[in-house]
Order: structure tokens, then sequence, then C-alpha cells
């Protein structure tokens, strides 16, 4: 019997930000839109009709992912160089198995030059376990190909000295900080000098340092989030688990003493949090206030060893270091350059010391060192790469990534053999010529005489269900405009694999050349037709219908193997033909890797042949880009024949549900933080913690299943605030609550007609189409922002469909009050005023938001309610943060 244990599920991350605030794409389906841009390097078929096993992100999709160096050639192409805000993101758990950190960009000859490459490259190994045998689980690989060099990383000035963005304020004392009584603002990129002494305002949880300014002045100002930058002439800092190789790459600077710690560690925001006391029962005290996340194992810290003002011995003669992070901290929102209070004693921190006589190895491909890595990462910025042309060369900075695997378990994988996640299904899937059912008058399911058109597959959370007893009986199926029953449909994992569309191709081509433009392409073409071609007879779109025929007359032409001239762009059109891209990437391809062969393998060398003599600078260049770039033999258990998987397609199917908000994670964050919204805040009540899961719930169905409106951070931060505040039902207690408004029929007598005490508000009241006594009572506020007034209901029922002017307590319900809502604020229905005028790509407004529901009613404590959810959604939102 197979041994059982748990399932081994990795974390996943895309391996670039949506922009240069670091801010992640929220789905796979947005990263591969905008990879769409991507002129080059497209999957399994490439430029000139070569295999091209992954895929390259440039500049184009992530500039801000770039780092310029020092090669001549980098300012001439980029005028103003690329700072490298982001790094480049591991894809998920593993460890880097084998590695080359070139020193510098290797060059090849061309003909009117020499251009420059990149050869630094990270491999890193993953294991994904669904189900509880070793049968389910599946090795494979993520590569980094064409990282940039240690040259581009320069070295850093003074340890303590940072650079300050725009617009941060500072304070002349402690005291200015905790009352917010501020002495001015810096410009961006002013230099200061951190101080020994950090603390954190309770207002925000912002931590605050002082430092010197270049006057002398000493001032406070915020030291967290990324406020203050280390400051150093690129601002981007070198990957940090180059800090754990053997010998490491000296990337801190010689004034300071690497450390790493041996076990995961609370860290202290400033030295109060260190000695907090808590007496827990009697005498018992217990010490420490500890900022919430852990500090990974093996986390580079610098230590000021001398320096005693950085050295704290709590009461219980426990010791603690000011430790400064060398880099972004994985899991955690501490950022390269910030300073922490960390446990020095106990053999918790080890000196990070190199090898007597070593030094680092450079242009060596490294495979004896196992280094773990969490997902998300840095592992580095998108190197600098010329490209030879017919008339000169290209320039552009980037990577070139791969998905890959010499498992045998792949198609088994694919099946899902143990079943696992089917508990808790991800998708639906159903087939074509389905009976469709309608809603009649009574809201009962009624047969109809329409079929599904077309099989399709859908996001299961994004599916409405008819349920009878707590049990889905039909599902609505937007595509088709009707509903299946249950008994149609398929309810799949996101492990389900195979049945969600992935598929596989073995090929053993003679060459790396797929396409020559004479040879009918025998080899993974024909596959990716086949496949394609199927694709294409399941899709009812006539345009489709003949993009299945032309892939019959393709595979014709294939077939009778008649040589002769091709155009090699017709094929490579048909490979990427945007109507099946999906259908592409679902495709794993077992094919030699380019990585593997060396110019004098025959998988080479049958090209290389043809290019004499008429391209003979095409074959010296070929094969000099393959002498210093081939590596996969050196590393154990990577054979010549890998499988091949897209990298995006494949680990966006592990991450599985993907929530804007994570529902647990932010439920934890808010209960941990409610007692401290505002003064003799009343516990929260499980009916308020049930309420506030809900409007979460909502607002992820909600941007899953409309386009019309877009999340963003600061928007959801303010939608929140509001609504804790409006939604507060005081005479029970009970926050985010789905009651009306609170107070009797006469208090509402000041939105009625007829009952109002002055003529103003009768007025008033018939403009927003109050017109019958009692009308103030019967729409009264109810919902998220208190929707009021008969016009707003009346807009609410010709927006959403559902008749709130005859049933107005459905405006409560927060189905109906989340998008209520949005839709509001989003259009400026309450007041004229929109949110976007006040939260925006220039401003986050908080305080002036209010506005858009209620003038300068109590904005100052709706805008500290929004301030307290943008912290609680940093740590667990996927929302962006751009506009």
């Amino acid at each position: 019997m197979a041994e059982t244990t748990s399932p081994v599920i990795p974390k996943i991350s895309f391996p670039v930000p949506a922009g240069a605030t670091g801010t992640e794409f929220s789905t796979a389906a947005d990263l591969l839109q905008r990879l769409d841009r991507e002129a080059s390097g497209l999957y399994l078929v490439g430029g000139k009709g070569m295999w091209h096993g992954g895929i390259h992100i440039t500049d184009t999709t992530a500039p801000w992912c770039a780092l310029t160096g020092n090669a001549p050639p980098e300012l001439t192409y980029a005028p103003t160089p690329h700072k490298g805000e982001q790094h480049l993101r591991c894809m998920a758990d593993g460890d880097i198995v084998a590695f080359r950190v070139c020193k510098e960009y290797p060059t090849i000859p061309w003909e009117k030059g020499t251009l420059y490459l990149s050869g630094s490259f990270v491999l890193v190994r993953h294991y994904v376990q669904p189900g509880t045998t070793a049968a389910s689980g599946l090795t494979f690989y993520t590569l980094y190909m064409h990282l940039a060099p240690f040259s581009a990383y320069a070295s850093q000035t003074g340890p303590r000295q940072r650079t300050t963005k725009g617009g941060v304020k500072f304070y002349l004392t402690k005291e200015d900080v905790a009352s917010n009584k501020v002495a001015g603002k810096f410009s961006a990129g002013n230099v200061v000098t951190l101080c020994d002494e950090t603390m954190v305002r309770r207002s925000d949880n912002h931590q605050f340092s002082q430092v010197k300014m270049q006057d002398g002045r000493l001032v406070w100002t915020v030291s967290d989030g990324g406020f203050l930058k280390m400051a150093d002439s690129t601002g981007a800092s070198p990957p940090p688990w180059w800090s754990q190789c053997s010998p490491a790459y000296p990337v801190t600077p010689s004034t300071a003493a690497v450390y790493k710690n041996k076990t995961a560690l609370n860290y202290y925001r400033c030295s109060e949090d260190v000695t907090f006391e808590t007496v827990v029962s009697g005498q018992n005290k217990k010490w420490g206030k500890p900022a919430g996340k852990l500090l990974p194992v093996n986390t580079p810290m610098t230590m000021e060893t001398d320096n005693a003002a950085q050295t704290i011995t709590r009461p219980d003669k426990r010791v603690f270091k000011l430790m400064t992070m060398t880099a972004d901290v994985a899991g955690t929102p501490l950022k390269r350059g910030e300073r922490v209070w960390v446990v020095a004693d106990g053999g918790n921190l080890e000196a990070v010391a190199a090898q007597s006589g070593s030094s680092p190895k450079f242009d060596e491909v490294i495979t004896d060192q196992t280094i773990p890595v969490q997902a998300g990462a840095a592992l580095g910025h998108l190197g600098f790469f010329q490209i030879p042309t017919e008339t000169g060369f290209r320039s552009r900075y980037m990577v070139h990534i791969e998905c890959l695997t010499s498992d045998s378990k792949v198609a088994s994988f694919l099946t899902n053999p143990e079943a696992a996640g089917r508990e808790s299904p991800a998708f639906l899937k159903y087939p074509a010529d389905a009976k469709l059912f309608s809603k009649d008058a009574k809201g009962a399911m009624a047969e109809s005489t329409r079929k599904t058109k077309a099989p399709g597959i859908l996001t299961l959370s994004n599916v409405p269900a008819v349920s009878a007893d707590g049990i889905p009986t039909h599902y609505q199926i937007r595509p088709e405009g009707g509903f299946l029953a249950a008994a149609s449909v398929e309810v799949l994992s996101q492990f389900d694999l195979g049945k969600l569309g992935f598929s596989i191709i073995k090929d053993d081509p003679e060459s790396f050349q797929l396409l020559d433009a004479e040879n009918q392409p025998q080899n993974v073409v024909k596959g990716i037709f086949e496949k394609l071609k199927a694709a294409a007879e399941d899709d009812p779109v006539f345009s489709n219908v003949l993009a299945s025929h032309k892939y019959k007359q393709l595979l014709d032409v294939i077939d009778q193997n008649h040589d002769g001239y091709y155009s090699v762009d017709e094929y490579r059109n048909a490979v990427h033909n945007p109507a099946y891209r999906d259908r592409l990437y679902q495709l794993i391809v077992q094919h030699p890797s380019e990585w593997y062969y060396e110019k004098t393998d025959g998988k080479w060398t049958k090209y290389l042949e043809k290019l004499e003599p008429d391209a003979s600078k095409w074959k010296k260049y070929t094969e000099a880009f393959l002498d210093k770039m081939i590596w996969m033999k050196k590393v154990a258990g990577m054979g010549p024949a890998p499988w091949h998987m897209h990298p995006v397609m494949f680990m966006g199917n592990l991450v599985g549900k993907q929530e804007l908000i994570r529902v647990d994670e932010f439920m934890a964050g808010y209960e941990k933080l409610h007692s401290s919204f505002a003064p003799n805040t009343p516990p929260l009540k499980s009916v308020s913690k049930e309420n506030l899961r809900k409007i979460v719930n909502r607002l992820n169905s909600f941007y899953a299943e409309q386009i019309e409106y877009k999340p963003n951070l600061y928007k959801l931060a303010y939608m929140l605030a509001t609504t804790r505040h409006e939604t507060y039902h005081f005479t029970d207690q009970e926050y985010f609550s789905e009651q009306p408004e609170v107070g009797n029929e006469a208090y509402f007598n000041k939105y009625d007609p007829i009952r109002a005490d002055t003529q103003i508000r009768k007025d008033a009241a018939k403009a927003n189409e109050n017109t019958v006594e009692g009308d103030g009572f019967k729409y009264r506020g109810r919902g998220c922002v208190h929707l009021t007034w008969k016009i707003n209901y009346r807009k609410a029922m010709v927006k959403y469909g559902v008749n709130f002017v005859a049933t107005p307590d459905l405006a409560g319900d927060f189905n109906y009050a989340v998008p209520i809502m949005i839709w509001g604020m989003e259009n400026g229905v309450f007041t004229g005023r929109k949110l976007s005028s006040y939260i925006n790509e220039t401003t986050i407004d908080y305080l002036n938001a209010r506005k858009i529901i209620n003038g300068n009613d109590q904005k100052s404590l709706i805008a500290s309610y929004a301030e307290k959810f943008q912290l609680i959604l940093e740590e667990t939102s996927s929302a962006p943060q751009g506009f």
C-alpha cells in the first residue's frame, strides 16, 4: 500500500507584477492578455520557425522589472535608465538547484560591432502533490534565463543613507508624530541618514524613524511601506538569494555584518514593542508586541555589531538587535532597507561569512547548492539583450521563462488520479447540445427548445446557482443565455487538468528548426494543427468554422508530404491564432531542449549546415551563442527532452480559486484591528462577523462577474469604511447590518412630502420622488451606503432589474447592496460626485471622498476607517493599487 502524506500545494506567484508599485495581476488571464503585446518569444514555435519551449517577457510588458547597468549600448537604447523598481518573481515555492551569475554581459561579434546578451539564469525545482500519495505528485522546474548581470547592481552608499518619496511628511518630535503635527514635506529624492530610534504610530500602525537631514536637522518620518529607499544609484536591490550562496555574492556594504536567522522569528518595529509588558495571570508577565508576521528562515539582514544604541536587553534578559533587511522579505510587508528589532541571543542568528580564501564564482554553471525560495521571492531583473537582424540588431530587456519537467508521471498527473480538490471544485464544464432551461413568470425552472451551442468551461464561483435544500439544481450559463440542470454539467477541481483542456504531444525532430519553408513539418507543428482543428470544430462561430477548414487544408498538405516552398509566416500565424491562444497554451510538449544540446550535436548541426555558405554569419553567431548559453547537461535529473508547459497557463491552474480578497485572511486581519477603529468600540459579535464575511464575498463575486467596474485597493478601502459607518445598527451593537436605518416612523418624517415640518423639506422630498405620505419611512436608508429617497431606489431598479421600489427591503440585502454601492459611488449617483474625483492616480483623498455620500458628515472618522481597511487589504488582497 502506498505511503500516505499530506497534500503538497506550493504557493504560486506570477513572474512579474502589473505595475511599478508591485501590484499583482489578479488572474492568469490578466497577465496573458498583457503578454499578447509581446512580438517575439512565443510559446512552442518562435521566430523563423524555430522551436521555443518558453515565453519572453520584455520591457514592453514590464519595464519596471528592467534594470539598466553599465554596458555601453544600454543608454543608447534606454536614455532614461530603467531603475528596476520591481524584481522578477519566483513562480512557486521551491529550491534553486542551478544558476549562473555573469559578472558582465557576454558579447558576440556581429557585422557592425559587438552584440551584448545575458547569460545569467536561475533554475528552481518545485513539487506539487494534490493527493495523499506520491502517485498524484509531480516534480517540475521553472527557468528564468537572461537575467541582469552582477555589474548591473551598483554598490550602495552609506548603509544608513536613504532617499525619500515625494510628499512624505516629517515631524520634529515623537509627540508630533503621534498627534500628526506636521513640520514639513520631503521632495522626491531627498537624502537622509537614519538614526538609532524607531517608533510606531498607533493611529495608523506605521513605523517612523528619526533621520538626519542634509542640513543637519533631526526629524521623524515614516520608514516602512517603501517610503524610504536605500540610497544607491539604481534603486534596485540585488536578488536576496545571492547572499545565501556559498560563497555569497557581496551585495552589502563592508561596514555591515551580515546575519541570517536559523528559525522563523517574530520581529518588532520599535523598542517599545520589544519591551511591551502584559500581565497574563497573577504576577506572570508576557513580553513583547510582535508585528504579526514571521521572518522566514535564512532571511539575510545586517547588524551594526558595535552600536550599543541598537541593542536592547529586556527585563526577561532576552537580547534584541536592530536589523536592516538586505532585500524585500517574501511573505511580509518588509522592504529592502527597512529596520526591525529581532531577538539576537540563544543562537537564533548566525553570521554569514565568506569561506576563507574563497570568492564568488562568476560565469559558471553552479549545481552543487540548494537554496530554498518562496513564491514571489525576488530572483533578479530583466537583462539587456541585443538580437541580430539582417540589417543590424534590435535591443530590448528580457527574460526567457520556461516551465518544464522530466517526471514520467506527466500524463497521469493530468488525470488527477486521486480526484484531489473535487470536494471544493473550482470550475464548471458543460457540453454542446445540452438542454437549456429558463425561469417562468413565477421564477420556476421551465424547459425550453434551446440547447447549448458549444462546450464550455466557467469559473464556478462566477456561475449563479439555483438550489433546493442547499443543493444546486440548476446553473446559469451566461454565454448560452439560459440555465442547465446540475446533472448536465461537471464540476471540476483545478487539478483536473486533462478535463480542463490540457493535453500532451511527444516529438523528437531531427532539428530545432520546425519550419524551414521547404520540408513539410512532420513534427510538433502538425500536432498543434490537429489540436487547434479540433478546438475550431467545437466552436459554432462562423469565422471559426472557417478556421477549422483552414487547419484541415494545412494538415492535408502536410500529410501529402509534397516538399516544396511554403510560407513559414502562414504556418506560424496558424499556430498563434488568437482565437485559440488558450488551447495552444494548454499543450504540454515533450521535445528536445535547446539548453541541452551543444553546437556539435545532431539537433543543431542539421540546422547549422543549412546556413553555409549563404548565411555563414548566422552560423558563426549561433555557434557562439550556444557556446555561451548551454547549461542543462550539467544538472542532475534533467534529461535531453523534458516536457514543456506554458508557465503562466500551467501555474495559473495550480492556483485554483483566485479571490480578489482572501476572505479568511481579511476576516482575521479585521478582527485584530476592530477595537482600534474608534474609542469604546463594542466587541465584534458573531452576527457582525458573518455580515462582514457576506460583504467581502459579494465584493469578490461582483467584480468577477462583470467588467464595467474594475477593482482598486484604495476604492475598496473607502467602500468598506463607508459600509462600516453606515450599517452600524447601534441599538443591537451589530456591525455591517442588513437592517434598515435605525429610527421610528416619525424620525423619517423629514424625508416625507406630507409629514415634513417645513416646506423646504417637503419640496426636497418631492424632488427626490418621495410623493406619497409614508414614503419618507418606506424609502429610508438601507444597504452599504444607506440608500435613501425613492429616486435612488428607482435608479437602482433600472440599473439592476430588481423592483426595489415595490420591495425596498431588497436594497438592504448585500447581494444587491454591494453592487448598488459600487455603481452609485463610481457613477456619482448619490450626490453627483464620483469616487474617482477623490481617489485616482494623483491623489488618495479619503477625507473629502465623503462628499460622494453625505457632504462632510463624519468625514474624518470614515477616513480613519479607510486607512485601517487599506492596511488590511494590502495584506489580504490582490486588488490593483494602480489606476
